[in-house]
């Protein structure tokens, strides 16, 4: 079973932190993901959380991050792959629940 992280963060142009979370933990409980802990980042301008996440990455037990969609980790696409290049040479993946699509594997 895989082990997730929950990230939502605080922003004007996202649902609310509770949708957030909502839908992760249905996407994780349909997709046999076991939850172990939800991460936020109150302010939008600052993303202290997800580069504590990032920095500890290859020393932690977790499997991947469930995000509702790319622009919980920036508004900016070209940010948003930059993220995700990170944890994935790190061994992490991101899922963002919402444009989900099963990749091989």
């Amino acid at each position: 079973m895989k082990k997730a992280i929950i990230y939502t963060r605080t922003s004007p142009d996202l649902v609310s932190v509770r949708t957030q979370i909502v839908a992760c933990k249905l996407f994780a409980k349909l997709n046999g993901v076991e939850v172990q802990r939800i991460c936020h980042d109150p302010d939008e301008n600052n993303h202290k959380v997800l580069l504590d996440l990032l920095r500890n990455s290859k020393s932690e037990c977790w499997d991947c991050i469930l995000i509702l969609d790319p622009s919980v980790l920036s508004d900016d696409i070209c940010t948003f792959l930059k993220y995700r290049e990170k944890f994935n040479l790190s061994g992490k993946r991101i899922f963002s629940v919402v444009n989900y699509k099963e990749e091989n594997k």
